[in-house]
């Protein structure tokens, strides 16, 4: 499945999204989505277990050099300097 494919499955069973893709969880149960304003079940999503914490972590392990090198936004700096923007945020 590439990166742009939906990340709902057969069932409209809305996957895991690791290392940039759809990732099906493995003989794992679902759970019910709800609409909050209707009440009804809009989707399932899948529920992972330790094969999915697994792959999430090689994931992020793999990508954290690369991501912790990534240079901060260019307004970071100045929005710092505003008094006491900590203090109000929420």
């Amino acid at each position: 499945m590439s990166a742009t494919a939906p990340i709902y499955q057969a069932r409209n069973t809305i996957a895991h999204w690791i290392g940039g893709k759809s990732i099906a969880a493995a003989d794992e149960p679902t759970q019910d989505v709800f609409n909050p304003a209707t009440g009804e079940v809009s989707h399932q999503v899948a529920l992972g277990g330790a094969r999915e914490v697994g792959r999430a972590v090689e994931s992020a392990d793999a990508a954290f050099s690369a991501w912790a090198d990534t240079p901060s936004h260019p307004s970071w700096p100045r929005a710092q300097s505003f008094p006491g923007t900590a203090e109000r945020a929420p």
